[in-house]
């Protein structure tokens, strides 16, 4: 004979405590959902050791996060011997048509990590890539 599942559980929480949780596990549970729906499915995995043979395939590696960037961002990207991507490094932030740069910050990563290379790249908040 199958029983059927008992629907009651027993906490050993104090009603408050008990309560808490189960808004804890819903928040959660609401948040998982979001990012799995808004953020998961629009990034791609970006393995490091990507090797860049073309400007499409940086564009490709760092698109998923400049696309819908509010301000401007340059990045560098550091690279080995053989172009395969070490890491990538956020140099600076701007306005939506403005970043200051200081010279040393562009190459403090890639002599801290050996970098053979660096490729540096910026997005166009504006969406006109050539400007105004």
């Amino acid at each position: 004979m199958k029983r059927s599942p008992d629907t009651r559980q027993i906490s050993l929480l104090p009603p408050d405590a008990a309560a808490l949780l189960h808004l804890v596990r819903e928040n959660l549970r609401l948040l998982e959902e979001l990012a799995t729906r808004y953020e998961v499915p629009r990034l791609d995995a970006r393995p490091e050791g990507q090797q860049v043979r073309s400007p499409a395939d940086l564009a490709s590696y760092l698109a998923p996060e400049l696309a819908d960037l509010a301000q401007e961002q340059l990045r560098v990207v550091l690279l080995d011997t053989k172009n395969h991507i070490l890491g990538t490094q956020l140099v600076y932030q701007g306005g939506i048509n403005a970043t200051a740069i200081r010279l040393a910050d562009c190459f403090r990563e890639a002599v801290a990590r050996g970098a053979a290379a660096v490729i540096f790249a910026h997005n166009h908040p504006s969406g006109a890539p050539r400007g105004a």
